[in-house]
C-alpha cells in the first residue's frame, strides 16, 4: 500500500529520495497518519517529518474514497492539505472533484484532469492503432 523507494530511474532519482504511496480506500478505520506510520514505521516517519522532507513525495490516492465527515474531522489530513503537516514534503492527493470540494479549497494548488471528448477519443485511437482498420 505504501512504497518507500530510492529509485535509480526517472524523476524519482532526480527529485525524491523517498516516495510514500497510500491507497486511501484500503485504510479501514485508521487515520491517514496512523496508516502511514503503520506502513513505514515510526522511525522512518519521524525522519520524513524532520529532515528528509525536501526530498520526499507523499501520494494519497483516492481521497474521495474516504467518507466526507471523516475527511473533515481528520485534523492531520487537513494540516497536510494546507501545508501545516509534513510542510517540506511534496504532496499529491488524487480524488474525484465532486467528492471533496470543501476540503480541497484549503490546498495551495489543484489540478483537474479532464476526460476526452468524442473527437479526442477518435484521434487517440487512430494514433495508438494506426494499422488497425477497425478503429
Amino acid at each position: 500500500l505504501i512504497t518507500m523507494s530510492k529509485s535509480t530511474e526517472g524523476f524519482l532519482s532526480e527529485d525524491f529520495d523517498i516516495v510514500i504511496k497510500l491507497l486511501l480506500r484500503s485504510i479501514g478505520q485508521k487515520s491517514v497518519e496512523e496508516e502511514i506510520v503503520n506502513e513505514v514505521g515510526n522511525e522512518a516517519y519521524q525522519l520524513v517529518k524532520r529532515s528528509l522532507g525536501t526530498k520526499c513525495l507523499v501520494v494519497l490516492d483516492g481521497l474521495d474514497e474516504i467518507d466526507i465527515k471523516r475527511q473533515e474531522s481528520d485534523e492531520w489530513l487537513r494540516g497536510l492539505i494546507n501545508c501545516k503537516v509534513l510542510e517540506r514534503c511534496s504532496i499529491v492527493i488524487t480524488s474525484r472533484p465532486h467528492a471533496c470540494q470543501e476540503l480541497m479549497k484549503e490546498a495551495n494548488r489543484t489540478i483537474e484532469i479532464l476526460g476526452f471528448g468524442d473527437e479526442e477519443i477518435k484521434e487517440f485511437v487512430q494514433n495508438s492503432f494506426p494499422n488497425d482498420t477497425q478503429s
